[in-house]
């Protein structure tokens, strides 16, 4: 079978390895530019089409988006069988789904519809889930609508981050990819039509990081987690001054206030009300290393609301 593979991050390096191993035909790869010098290069779709002498292109995502009619015209020239698509941020048209008779198959981490969209691979973990999902399912013209092909998941335990549910969830979907593969480029695939009545849809340009203390404590916690560890931790306001907030725990007081306020200082961190339940923040640090005024606002007898960016501003 001949594959044109339009594929990102760990995922595509794992299924391009496996359609290597499969002993399938890779007529073009398209990726985005990468300078993750740390990742060891079969860990990267960079990497491994190197490695094989693969033909490689990383053109703008525009070009795939639209499509350009020269990339529209290479992959006609390319002649695949199958398109085969991971973690590529493009909605591609019909004139490029309709080249391949065995259409395209992607790999999307939610369990559709569910997280439709711009689905972050840590989506699960942010909700406060116990299980993250990821689908293969076949492109349609809609936004990861087509027919589900298979679902695969993983546990999220409790010292998961973002990081480590996202590389298992690329394993998991990596196997999913690697047991259907033979029935894909049979054409006997099985095919669920999704209901899509039913489920969710993610867009672009959100603040994952920006905490919303309205949310369940094990939410925030979840959010919290996607960005421990990661040089980008998820933050919040107190007045004008920036919290981030590196790891917290779900706590259980009798203590009560509105989303957001301080209720205690303990000797494990911040005692901090959510929309149901409390959190204890035990790793955080203040804008400016201002640990004084912390200090000061916490310990002076004023209740304390985060989220605010001001004082004239209502959270």
């Amino acid at each position: 079978m001949r594959v044109f593979a339009i594929i990102n991050g760990y995922t595509g390096a794992l299924c391009l390895r496996e359609l290597i191993a499969q002993g399938h035909e890779v007529v073009g790869v398209v990726t985005a530019a990468s300078l993750q010098s740390e990742t060891p290069p079969e860990e990267t779709v960079i990497g491994v089409a190197t490695k094989h002498l693969l033909p490689l292109y990383m053109p703008s995502t525009s070009i795939a988006n639209e499509p350009a009619q020269e990339f529209v015209d290479l992959m006609r020239k390319a002649e695949p069988d199958l398109l085969v698509s991971m973690h590529y941020p493009a909605i591609f048209k019909p004139v490029l789904l309709e080249i391949p008779p065995l259409g395209c198959v992607n790999i999307h981490p939610s369990r559709i519809p569910e997280g439709r969209g711009m689905t972050p691979p840590f989506w699960y973990l942010y909700l406060g889930r116990d299980t993250a999902w990821t689908a293969l399912h076949y492109l349609d013209a809609g936004v990861d609508s087509g027919d589900v092909i298979a679902f695969a998941s993983t546990p999220i335990t409790h010292d998961d981050t973002g990081a480590t549910v996202s590389r298992r969830l690329s394993e998991v979907a990596w196997e999913v990819f690697r047991d259907n593969l033979p029935t894909i480029a049979s054409g006997n695939a099985p095919r669920h039509k999704q209901d899509l009545s039913k489920g969710s849809y993610l867009w672009s340009g959100r603040d994952w990081r920006r905490i919303k203390w309205e949310r369940k404590a094990k939410g925030v916690r979840g959010q919290i987690r996607c960005f421990t560890d990661s040089g980008q931790p998820a933050y919040t306001f107190m007045g004008g001054v920036k919290l981030t907030i590196n790891n917290a725990e779900v706590a259980n007081s009798e203590k009560k206030g509105a989303p957001g306020e301080v209720l205690a200082i303990t000797g494990e961190g911040l005692l901090v009300q959510t929309g149901e339940g409390q959190l204890i923040l035990t790793d955080f640090d203040v804008e400016d290393a201002k640990a004084n005024r912390l200090s000061a606002l916490t310990g002076g007898g004023v209740p304390v609301i985060l989220g605010c960016v001001s004082v004239h501003r209502t959270c």
